[in-house]
């Protein structure tokens, strides 16, 4: 079966019981979806009718019942793509032309086989029609032809007058007279005769009306004479007057059309008997020159378009190998965008780790700044308190210097007590001494004396130990003073000190709290970048995502540019028939 009928079928096919139902059945005979068949390839019989025979079965149709609605459908796809073969005047026209094309068919497309159709006519409006067919597409002729009443709008009457093996007979009668066939009495009983040119037929009648004419005048020799003669006479006349007419004929019977150029002078009707063969043979030159031009500039088109497919394969074969390039690098970005994607992940979560991170430091950073504020406050207090207890020793050291003092001075007074003692002794003594001089009128005196002398010893021993002690408490007093100003000292070194580490602890409080701002700032900017990175990933991702699109994308591309390649080669083998048939009607129409 040839793919021109087999895609009309399938299109038809499609407008009845939509695409859905012809994927499954194109399915059924392992056909691609796309499938698409040229004019001159040769699609198997058993595949179509299995094709045919799955669509049956799903729509619940009796398959002698599809193939007429297919036929009955399908006729007005062929008047859509050959709107050429419709434009009869009426349906016997068009049936009767079917055969002719079915001729040329067969004669031009190698391998084609359609059927044959054979017109009896067996009354003025009815005729008998002979279907043969190897694949006994029966019914699929019967909806053919009741498409084709359809179309034209005509009332007919058809019978199945029989079936027989590869044949179809149908009556079919028509509402007009399908032939008129005019009869030309005295014309046609001369040709019975035997008398068919026209010099016969025009000197014969007269030879006969001559000679009886002449029998009652001049006898019967002297008539069949006149008549003969007369006969002769008409007929040399005819055949020199249709001469004419003969060349016309014998150039059409010769296919001498050229000859048909010169044009004869007889200022008859014989003149515009050929001067109208001449206008329908230029006429029928024009149209066979206009479809020669056609054939040509159709054969000039093929073999460009053939040439630009041959371009186009050479051009999609390097496509191909740049598609599977793009492929293997799509692959490849693919690839490594995960990774990408993978590693951000990564990086993402180590940044929020380093983030919680980083917030617990600043927690205990925030606790560090706090205690060491606690630490400047409570260092202040101590070095305050320092410095009152420095001034409270300084108080202490004046009181024990000013003790010093007041022992020294005491010391004085004892000095000058002991002085005192021993004048006081000495006046004793000499007391005594003039008391013994004096005799009895000195012992009372000297007796005073004594007591004086015991007072100043007892004086001078007091004095003793008021010196004693003082020096002792002078020097306790004194070493009392040197421990006071010692840790005085001490205390006032380590005020320093603690003054020291309180301006450091104050400028260490202030960097921290600069560090704890900047470490905030940090974290701040981190979590910014850990937003940014993760808006990153989520761009990475959808990257990945065009990435495999692209992937899948390119092995589509790939895929398709291999069936494009290969239906350029299709199309090359195709353009390379359609070549060589459109070279055949140039030849033919040489």
């Amino acid at each position: 079966m040839k793919g021109t009928v087999v895609s009309t079928w399938i299109r038809t096919c499609r407008d009845l019981y939509g695409n859905d139902q012809i994927r499954k059945s194109l399915k059924a005979v392992n056909w691609p979806e796309d499938i698409v068949f040229s004019p001159l390839d040769d699609v198997e019989d058993e595949k179509i009718f299995k094709f045919i025979g799955v669509i049956a079965n799903n729509v619940g149709t009796p398959i002698n019942e599809l193939w007429r609605i297919i036929g009955e459908n399908n006729l007005n796809k062929f008047a859509e793509d050959y709107p050429v073969f419709f434009k009869r005047v009426d349906l016997y026209r068009f049936l009767n032309s079917l055969n002719f094309v079915h001729a040329i068919i067969m004669k031009k497309i190698r391998g084609a086989k359609p059927p044959i159709m054979e017109i009896k006519q067996i009354s003025e409006k009815g005729i008998n029609l002979t279907y043969r067919s190897d694949r006994e597409l029966f019914d699929y002729f019967l909806g053919l032809l009741g498409g084709s009443v359809k179309f034209f709008g005509e009332k007919v009457k058809i019978e199945e007058v029989g079936r027989d093996k590869g044949k179809l007979t149908v009556y079919i009668e028509f509402e007009k007279n399908i032939h008129l066939n005019k009869k030309y009495l005295i014309s046609r009983t001369l040709s019975n005769f035997g008398f068919k040119s026209l010099e016969l037929k025009i000197g014969v009648p007269i030879f006969i009306v001559i000679t009886l004419i002449g029998l009652p005048m001049v006898g019967l020799l002297k008539g069949v004479l006149m008549g003969g003669v007369a006969g002769l006479i008409s007929g040399f006349i005819s055949n020199i007057v249709v001469k004419p007419l003969n060349d016309i004929i014998e150039n059409i019977e010769n296919n001498n059309f050229e000859a048909i150029d010169t044009s004869i002078s007889t200022n008859d009707k014989l003149e515009r008997i050929y001067a109208g063969i001449s206008k329908l043979k230029n006429s029928i030159s024009e149209d066979l020159t206009s479809a020669n031009l056609t054939l040509n500039e159709l054969s000039v088109f093929t073999q460009s378009m053939y040439k630009t497919t041959e371009n186009m394969k050479k051009a999609t074969q390097e496509i191909s190998t740049s598609s599977e390039q793009v492929l293997e690098l799509a692959e490849r970005q693919e690839v490594s965008t995960e990774e990408l994607v993978n590693q951000t992940n990564e990086n993402i979560e180590a940044l929020k780790d380093l983030v919680v991170l980083q917030d617990k430091n600043k927690n205990i950073l925030d606790k560090s700044v706090d205690k060491i504020k606690e630490s400047y406050l409570n260092v202040d207090k101590s070095n305050e308190a320092i410095r009152e207890t420095l001034s409270s020793f300084m108080n202490v050291k004046e009181r024990g210097q000013s003790l010093q003092r007041k022992a020294d001075d005491i010391t004085n007074i004892v000095s000058l007590v002991s002085g005192i003692s021993d004048q006081t002794n000495l006046l004793a003594l000499n007391a005594s001494i003039e008391a013994a001089r004096a005799g009895e009128q000195g012992r009372g005196f000297a007796v005073v004396a004594e007591e004086v002398r015991k007072l100043a010893e007892q004086s001078q021993q007091a004095v003793k130990d008021i010196n004693d002690n003082l020096s002792y408490f002078a020097n306790e007093i004194n070493t009392l003073v040197s421990s006071i100003e010692n840790q005085y000292t001490f205390l006032e070194v380590e005020a320093s000190n603690l003054e020291k580490v309180r301006t450091v602890s104050s400028e260490a409080n202030d960097l921290i709290k600069i560090v704890s701002n900047e470490t905030n700032e940090a974290i701040n900017k981190l979590n910014k970048e850990v937003t940014s990175v993760s808006d990153m990933s989520k761009n990475i991702d959808l990257l990945a995502a065009i990435a495999a699109e692209n992937a899948a994308s390119s092995q589509l591309v790939n895929q398709n540019v291999e069936e494009f390649t290969k239906s350029i080669q299709e199309m090359l083998i195709t353009l390379g028939k359609v070549r060589d048939v459109g070279e055949n009607f140039v030849t033919d129409v040489d």
